[in-house]
């Protein structure tokens, strides 16, 4: 299929050729040379005519392109032309789909100290802020990656601590639903940022084998004490589009 698919490019829509992508790399073969060839070659097809594309087959390129060894520079042309893309066309993506754009991005280091890419770290940037006043319409899995994605690309941290905030106090309702994974991540987001109350008792250093205690997550009203008083984050409205 790759084979054929690398010969035969110009015949496929955006959605064929994201599905064809998004296949090779959740089968993992993504990393063997003939599908690799198919998904860098389509990528690179795709990238000036990402106006065309859905959401959804813009995410499914990031993603496949994160499967792939040795693509930084590949990833951090398409993305930021994904990253301009999302954000001209806000309307039409969900946050799932900011989650997947930014996650893939985060993954292969684009915008790190290592690999400065200042495009990735902005877009990031916008999504944090974006996301302020409008976490509780997010899924919890969107809030993670884009938050954790914030944190490990540099993002200045007074820009991303109101996004974290918005998630503590979401949160204090939805604790019942994080897993141990998502707990570990939401305290890396925590310590990143600052964020008053962070305890562990048990982390993945801990040799009784714990999680990370979010336990302070469960008081709504010791959050709403910690958090600063007299600015008003939320940049107006719940915005768009549900928790994924």
């Amino acid at each position: 299929v790759a084979a054929e698919g690398t010969r035969r490019l110009a015949e496929f829509s955006p959605q064929g050729l994201s599905n064809i992508a998004w296949a090779l790399a959740t089968l993992e073969v993504s990393r063997g040379p003939v599908a690799r060839r198919f998904i860098l070659a389509a990528a690179s097809m795709a990238t000036p005519g990402l106006h065309t594309f859905p959401p959804q087959a813009i995410a499914n390129f990031c993603w496949a392109l994160s499967r792939l060894d040795n693509v930084g520079q590949e990833l951090a042309t398409f993305g930021v032309a994904a990253g301009r893309e999302a954000l001209r066309r806000e309307s039409e993506f969900s946050w799932q789909d900011f989650s997947g754009i930014i996650s893939a991005m985060m993954q292969t280091g684009c915008g790190s100290r290592h690999k400065e890419v200042p495009e990735v770290r902005a877009f990031a940037a916008e999504l944090a802020q974006r996301a302020v006043g409008r976490c509780e319409t997010i899924g919890n899995q969107a809030l993670l990656n884009i938050a954790l994605s914030c944190a490990r690309l540099g993002v200045p941290k007074d820009t991303l601590r109101p996004m974290a905030w918005g998630i503590a106090e979401v949160f204090t309702e939805r604790l019942h639903r994080l897993n141990d994974i998502d707990l570990r991540q939401w305290l890396e987001v925590q310590r990143y940022c600052g964020l008053p109350g962070v305890g562990i008792a048990g982390g993945a250093g801990n040799a009784g084998g714990g999680g990370a205690d979010c336990s302070s997550l469960g008081n709504s009203e010791s959050w709403q004490q910690r958090r600063p008083r007299g600015g008003q984050w939320a940049k107006g409205g719940k915005g768009r589009g549900g928790a994924h």
